[in-house]
Order: structure tokens, then C-alpha cells, then sequence
């Protein structure tokens, strides 16, 4: 094998995993937590890197579902208002028109 061919194998052996991981940085970034984050087995440090990766894939799945709740939970909050809100107003009616409940 002659050194030009030598460099190529080397070349492309960084470059794909690299582009691998771009791609799935890229898409994580885009929002899509469904991403699978390559090169998490390899023992250098692209394994390093997509262990890290992965860590901040997860934090975005944890992150929208805390925000998914908490909206749930502001909802069910001014519902809740809401309903003692008209309770209070009728009872008020009911008051000014010399109504018991």
C-alpha cells in the first residue's frame, strides 16, 4: 500500500465518524430528540464525544416533558380559578337576590 492510499484510509476513518456526528448534533440541535447518536461504543475520544452527545439528547427529551407538564399543570391550575371564579359570582347573584344555597 503506498502512502498516498495509506493517507485516504486514515482521512476517511476520521472523517466519517466526524460527519456522523455532526449530522446527529445537527438534528439534535433542529429538535429532533429521536436522533440515535453514533459512535457511543468507540473507546477514543468520539466515543467521549457521542456519550456527551447523547447526554444532551436526553436532557432535551427530560426538558420537553417537564414543559409538557407544566403547561398540563397551568391548565388544570386556571381551570380550577376558572371554576371557583363562577362559583364566587353566583354566589353573589345568589346573595343580591335573597337566594340560600
Amino acid at each position: 500500500m503506498t502512502g498516498g492510499a495509506l493517507a485516504v484510509l486514515i482521512a476517511r476513518s476520521i472523517i466519517r465518524p466526524i460527519s456522523g456526528m455532526t449530522d446527529a448534533m445537527s438534528r439534535l440541535a433542529a429538535g429532533e430528540t429521536a436522533v440515535t447518536v453514533p459512535s457511543q461504543t468507540a473507546g477514543d475520544e468520539m466515543g467521549a464525544m457521542a456519550k456527551a452527545v447523547d447526554v444532551f439528547r436526553r436532557n432535551a427529551i427530560a426538558r420537553i416533558a417537564l414543559e409538557a407538564q407544566q403547561v398540563s399543570e397551568r391548565s388544570a391550575r386556571q381551570r380550577r380559578a376558572d371554576r371557583v371564579g363562577t362559583e364566587g359570582d353566583q354566589d353573589v347573584i345568589d346573595h343580591r337576590l335573597g337566594r340560600r344555597r
